[in-house]
């Protein structure tokens, strides 16, 4: 996956500066991306499960990162590890009122979720942009 990253990083990098945003898996692969590839200027993951494993790993670009505080698959003490491994990475922000937040306005969501959802949209926008 990173290969082709790079591949797009590779594509638009003569056209400006060149940044990442990804949910989830991609999330991750924003993470991975700002430590071992080139051409980027900024990276944000949201979610990113395994970022935790990639902790180690010094980003080459400013990063920020998202979790859920009531996020079942991304266990609070693995965000404190990637804080206590990597300070220099903004944050990581922490969304108090939903286990994910999301840009989509798509999809299932349980009663309650969507108005969390979509209250916090414009703010984790904003800290992304």
């Amino acid at each position: 996956m990173l290969r082709d990253t790079q591949a797009a990083i590779d594509a638009v990098k003569d056209v400006g500066p060149v940044g990442i945003i990804g949910f989830c898996l991609g999330g991750s692969i924003a993470y991975a991306a700002a430590t071992k590839l080139s051409g980027l200027s900024a990276a944000v993951g949201y979610y990113g499960g395994a970022v935790v494993r990639f902790a180690d790993d010094k980003p080459q670009v400013p990063t920020q990162l998202h979790f859920g505080e009531k996020d079942a698959g991304i266990p609070l003490t693995d965000v404190e590890t990637i804080k206590a491994k990597r300070p220099e990475v903004e944050s990581p922000y922490l969304s108090r009122r939903a286990a994910r937040l999301s840009l989509r306005r798509t999809g299932e969501l349980r009663q309650g979720q969507r108005r969390h959802r979509l209250a916090a949209q414009p703010r984790v926008l904003c800290r992304s942009i």
